[in-house]
């Protein structure tokens, strides 16, 4: 993760989330894995999978950003994935549809009114 400049290594928490209870006829197994910065706060969150192909048992990784840091993940030393920080406030566009996760999206005033306890369609 770099925060203001600085690299600071992320850990792997031990444990996972979250397990496959009943994988499918192709997923052997999975689970949701989180790597995290100051406590457990999670900045990323990986989900592993192991699939079977024509070739044997494959393992599919899948990293989705938790975090408004810019980060990275490598596996033996070399990059594997990277998600760079946008600019607060900023209109500038990102290409990197992993980073869309931290948007937020507005209800419009009609779209309250139809959820609204007082509305016609209780």
């Amino acid at each position: 993760m770099n925060r203001r400049g600085e690299r600071w290594d992320l850990r792997l928490l031990p444990a996972p989330l979250l397990e496959y209870q009943e994988p499918s006829k192709d997923i052997i197994g999975g689970a949701l894995f989180a790597f995290v910065g100051y406590s457990t706060d999670p900045e990323i969150l990986v989900l592993l999978e192991a699939r079977r192909t024509s070739e044997g048992a494959v393992w599919y990784f899948h990293p989705v950003r938790f975090s408004d840091k810019s980060l990275y993940l490598q596996f033996k030393n070399e990059p594997v994935w990277e998600s760079l920080r946008r600019g607060h406030g900023s209109d500038a566009s990102t290409e990197d549809p992993l980073y869309h996760v931290l948007s937020s999206e507005r209800l419009s005033l009609e779209t309250v009114g139809k959820l609204s306890p007082t509305s016609e369609n209780e």
